[in-house]
């Protein structure tokens, strides 16, 4: 598009947000035209993709990135063991038992990239509790997440 390009241009921190509303939008769309078709009842089109593993609880490893489906998106967190996970709620990080993170829903593995070792990962996890620093294109609960794992936000 070339109104993102120029605003790359001219500042590239806009650019970027620009592009991320871009494919935001874009999602919101395919997933709407899904739904309206009856192709999915719940969740984003990414459920159906083969790489994520739905899994019991009982198969979580500390370490993991979790996702569960809610309405129109995927929501976030890592599991730090003993049935509790950490993950960005109401703009802070906190932790909570899985059955609170699934709100009924199917837990996910996601296969995020891993630069850490999985006790790595739980001390990451651990030392951004309380952190209210949540913005929904910036810095959200697959940010979070995704940050944990490898030191890597991006999406």
């Amino acid at each position: 598009n070339n109104c993102i390009q120029s605003a790359k241009e001219v500042c590239e921190p806009a650019g970027k947000a620009l592009e991320h509303i871009d494919r935001l939008g874009t999602t919101i769309l395919n997933v709407h035209k899904e739904m309206s078709e009856n192709k999915i009842v719940l969740g984003p089109p990414i459920l159906k993709s083969p790489i994520l593993k739905r899994i019991n609880d009982d198969q979580c490893e500390i370490g993991d990135h979790v996702s569960v489906s809610r309405l129109i998106y995927s929501h976030h967190g890592i599991y730090i063991g003993d049935g509790m996970i950490i993950h960005y709620d109401g703009g802070s990080v906190c932790k909570i038992s899985i059955d609170d993170f699934k709100q009924g829903g199917l837990l996910t593995v996601v296969p995020s990239g891993k630069s850490y070792t999985n006790e790595e990962i739980l001390y990451r996890a651990k030392g951004r509790l309380y952190e209210s620093e949540y913005h929904l294109i910036f810095n959200n609960c697959e940010h979070f997440a995704r940050w944990c794992r490898s030191g890597d936000d991006c999406l």
